[in-house]
């Protein structure tokens, strides 16, 4: 029934057939529609399937989409299309909302192949909404929301990608055994929402904020792009991210309930991720003002970089040079923390450790004024280096079992390094400032080799070494001004 610019149905279309073709040159209200065959149906005006009706193309498993051949289906609508009851094919479905909205209305619109659903208007899915299928499922708009339970899952790859806003609210779910791709001029989801990807994760706002507080996992890479707006993905008890995220943004937050692994994170302003296993920095992560913090590990692997602030390093000496206001980088840990790669701040690092503090890349503090503070659990260790502008504080308020010098813990300000058990210098290990110098332990101990210097000319600060329950023995070059 073929001809778009006579046929005009006032009343409910039914139809039965092998390939069906129905058109309308108003508005077309579907009844129950079944074909075995390839089907088009396509008004000027809307088209609707109402609660209760049906459109069937090929043969398929309505509960669980299982698919017995490959019958397309084609929707279009020079208006507007609402879907309050079921529409599907065994094959590929298209459908097309050429001027207006589309409102999948606790209806069904499903596909044993691809599944395309476009809008010029809004795109809005709710009640107990189903759209998918068995291959991958695009959604695209000016606007998508999903609200009540309404469900946009597929096996393939699934794609929401819209000219405004996507805001996922109430409990709807996102989802795919492969990638999901979400575009917005901002995209949102509120707590109870989810979205799970199979393997990839891709999120992106164009002219807002990312702010997903629900449900979040990601098996393969997870990437956050919301230019210079902010970053927030914040639900550190269901969150679940098994490869690496990426984000940038503004000020940018990432939580995880089990492991984090950090890839290229750039944030304009205050940047805080935190897992509730463990943390590792596998690539640039920057900000103004980061806090890195894990439930078990906090790790900068060997070539990356954590970066507070600007600040420049020289890499023959270890001075860390301020290029702008004085930041921090906070790391704390509830085990261990291992530095092998670059880590500092424009202004004060604080570092604290549950158990074991390891240092074998870099770790420095720019500002005069700023701090350096270690604390740790466990033993401590500086193979590499650790410098500071400011004061160097090792174990302030929570001494390490011992502490072992075999790199520099240097600074320009006042240097304390105090451990509960003995205190190391090996190799050609250094512990020296341009001010004062005070070792504790319950051992203090400096091979041939090592160097231990407080004070400059100009300062003439002291040096102060104790050992609480053994002896001192330091075997290099030791010096003091004061």
């Amino acid at each position: 029934v073929g001809n778009l610019d006579r046929n005009e149905f006032e009343g409910t279309v039914s139809a039965s057939g092998a390939a069906v073709t129905l058109k309308d040159r108003s508005d077309l209200s579907l009844g129950t529609v079944t074909a075995t065959d390839t089907t088009a149906i396509e008004a000027k005006g809307s088209v609707t399937v109402a609660t209760g009706s049906k459109v069937k193309v090929g043969d398929f498993n309505e509960a669980t989409l299982a698919v017995n051949d490959s019958k397309a289906l084609t929707l279009t609508a020079g208006k507007g299309v609402t879907v309050a009851g079921d529409v599907g094919a065994s094959g590929a479905a298209t459908v097309k909302a050429n001027g207006g909205a589309l409102a999948v209305t606790g209806g069904r619109l499903v596909a044993g192949g691809d599944l395309e659903a476009t809008a010029t208007g809004a795109a809005t899915l709710s009640g107990a909404a189903f759209v998918g299928g068995k291959g991958k499922a695009t959604l695209s708009a000016k606007s998508a929301a999903l609200s009540d339970a309404a469900n946009l899952s597929a096996v393939g790859d699934v794609k929401v990608m819209a000219t405004d806003a996507v805001a996922l609210n109430g409990t709807s779910k996102v989802g795919s055994d492969a990638s999901v791709t979400l575009e917005g001029a901002g995209v949102t989801g509120e707590s109870g929402s989810t979205v799970r990807a199979g393997t990839t994760l891709g999120v992106t706002a164009t002219d807002g904020a990312i702010s997903l507080a629900g449900e979040t996992s990601a098996k393969g890479a997870a990437t956050f792009d919301a230019g210079t707006k902010d970053v927030t993905v914040g639900n550190l008890d269901k969150n679940e991210f098994e490869g690496t995220v990426s984000a940038t943004g503004a000020k940018v937050t990432l939580e995880d309930k089990s492991d984090l692994t950090l890839g290229t994170v750039t944030a304009t302003g205050a940047l805080v991720a935190e897992a509730a296993g463990s943390l590792t920095a596998n690539g640039a992560v920057s900000g103004v003002g980061v806090t890195l913090k894990g439930g078990k590990d906090v790790t900068v692997a060997s070539g990356s970089t954590v970066r507070s602030g600007a600040f420049s390093v020289n890499e023959s000496t270890g001075e860390v040079k301020g290029l702008g206001a004085a930041t921090t980088l906070k790391i704390e840990a509830g085990e261990a923390v291992s530095v092998a790669g670059k880590a500092g701040s424009s202004g004060s690092v604080d570092v604290d450790a549950g158990t074991t503090l390891g240092v074998s890349g870099l770790l420095g503090a720019a500002a005069s004024d700023g701090t350096t503070t270690l604390d740790a659990g466990g033993a401590a260790t500086v193979s590499g280096t650790v410098a500071g502008n400011g004061t160097l504080t090792v174990g302030g308020t929570k001494a390490p079992a011992t502490l072992g010098v075999s790199g520099r813990l240097v600074s320009k300000g006042d240097l304390a390094a105090t451990a509960s058990g003995a205190v190391s210098l090996t190799g050609a290990g250094k512990v020296g400032s341009d001010k004062g110098v005070k070792i504790k332990g319950s051992g203090v101990t400096g091979e041939a080799g090592t160097t231990v210097r407080a004070g400059t000319a100009a300062t003439g600060d002291s040096l102060s070494v104790t050992a609480t329950d053994g002896a001192i023995s330091l075997a290099g070059e030791t010096s003091a001004k004061g």
